[in-house]
């Protein structure tokens, strides 16, 4: 490799490093207030009717804490990784300042997903749980305590990182 592209690759390695940085230092300004240490309750009826608590779900090991909104659109960028690890993974989803169990339900319905989702009409969930932005992705491990949050669009093998991490 010739001096002058060996530079050309550095420059662009430190660039992406920097950007890399920058982005990571926003998730976590936009993190700041979210939960901490022992979670948050959380519990309800999900759109399905099954009544869902946490701690319950913890038995079974780490759970993904999902909330998200029907109008945010980086939510429906990532609401097909949603589906896929709500498949292979314990989930939950919160629908925040989304409307009526109705509304969301046929929301979903209306873009063929289904996964389990408590409705969080007044954002009451959403402030006990510290979330400023959405999405807002939190792993619970099986001890109750909040063991990862992620702010913004996530990518799948993240989340089953962050998940597998978390046992």
């Amino acid at each position: 490799m010739s001096a002058g592209r060996a530079k050309r690759w550095g420059r662009r390695a430190a660039e992406v490093g920097v950007v890399l940085l920058v982005v990571a230092a926003a998730r976590s300004w936009q993190a700041r207030d979210a939960a901490a240490g022992e979670a948050p309750v959380l519990q309800g009826a999900t759109l399905d009717g099954a009544p869902f608590a946490l701690a319950e779900a913890l038995a079974e090991g780490p759970v993904v804490v999902h909330f998200w909104a029907t109008w945010c659109g980086v939510c429906r960028a990532e609401e097909g990784s949603i589906a896929a690890l709500a498949e292979d993974l314990p989930m939950i989803t919160v629908a925040s300042r989304s409307g009526t169990p109705e509304a969301v339900r046929a929301e979903l319905e209306e873009r063929g997903r289904s996964f389990a989702t408590l409705t969080d009409p007044d954002a009451r969930l959403a402030s006990a749980w510290g979330v400023a932005a959405y999405p807002t992705t939190f792993v619970v491990d099986r001890d109750g305590r909040v063991a990862s949050v992620d702010v913004g669009f996530t990518p799948a093998p993240w989340l089953r990182l962050r998940h597998w991490l978390a046992r």
